[in-house]
């Protein structure tokens, strides 16, 4: 009756025996669900391993990257910061150049009696305290660009001006003093008076002569009365006349800049003794020297 049934026998030490009937397929289920828990348990903490070990790894690559981005946080800072005092150095240069840029160009335009650029218009100014970096920049670059148009403007016109000025005679051809003047004298070789076209400085034999002006030389060779003789062209009408030479040192095409040496004093030609007679023409007519020179 009992025998797919296994007994149980509960033996107190005092009292009566109890006596249970359990299936002999028990035990086995027991020890199947036993080995399914322990699998259900070893997965699940494989499963907790497993999943902590990924959290770990995460965490580690999001501590990696929070590190790696706090480090490229710093260095932009830096480099804003470096920009910031980069961009504020650049600024103080621009302005202190472009300071120098218009006292040069008051020292030219006074040295070259230049009439200085007239300006005007509507405008509106530009605040560079509350601009940020990229306005600040393209700002710069603007000023800088209109600071350039306005240089080569102006440098094209100083040129004209300086090129015209150079062509001007105005300085002394000679060291010597002036023995004769311009207009009426007394003649030096005989009675009477005469009029002296230009202006004799005397000077020791072989003393140097040099160019009043820059210019083309005409004429180089022995002329008249104006014994060893020069003469330059400096174009607008303006020429000057160096005579009574020792020697010439320039030959006619060649061009002279002013301050050239371009011969020796001497007393060629109808001359008393060693002295430059210099002479300024304007459109072929004889003007005072003393005029012209400084």
């Amino acid at each position: 009756m009992k025998k797919d049934k296994l007994s149980i026998l509960i033996l107190p030490r005092s009292g009566k025996v109890k006596k249970f009937y359990i299936p002999y397929s028990l035990p086995k289920y027991i020890g199947i669900v036993a080995v399914v828990i322990a699998i259900i348990i070893f997965a699940y903490q494989s499963f907790l391993k497993i999943k902590k070990d990924s959290l770990e790894r995460e965490n580690k690559v999001k501590e990696e990257a929070i590190s790696v981005l706090e480090t490229e946080i710093s260095e932009k800072d830096s480099k804003i910061k470096n920009y910031e005092e980069d961009g504020n150095n650049l600024k103080e240069e621009v302005f202190k150049k472009m300071e120098e840029l218009d006292r040069i160009k008051e020292d030219l335009e006074k040295l070259g009696d230049i009439p200085p650029d007239g300006k005007g218009g509507e405008g509106v100014s530009f605040d560079f305290e509350h601009a940020n970096p990229k306005e600040e920049l393209l700002a710069l670059s603007e000023i800088l660009d209109n600071k350039i148009i306005e240089m080569e403007g102006f440098l094209n016109k100083a040129d004209e001006r300086f090129e015209y000025l150079s062509r001007i005679p105005d300085i002394f051809p000679a060291s010597g003093r002036i023995s004769s003047g311009f207009g009426i004298r007394r003649n030096p070789f005989g009675r009477g008076f005469e009029f002296h076209k230009g202006i004799d400085i005397a000077d020791c034999q072989g003393a140097e002569i040099i160019a009043a002006a820059k210019g083309k030389v005409i004429l180089s060779e022995y002329y008249g009365t104006y014994g060893n003789c020069i003469i330059i062209d400096h174009g607008n009408g303006l020429k000057t006349v160096y005579g009574h030479n020792s020697k010439n040192l320039v030959n006619v095409g060649a061009t002279i800049n002013k301050g050239d040496v371009i011969g020796e004093i001497g007393s060629t030609g109808r001359s008393s003794g060693p002295h430059l007679h210099f002479e300024i023409r304007v459109n072929d007519e004889q003007v005072d020297p003393l005029k012209y020179l400084k």
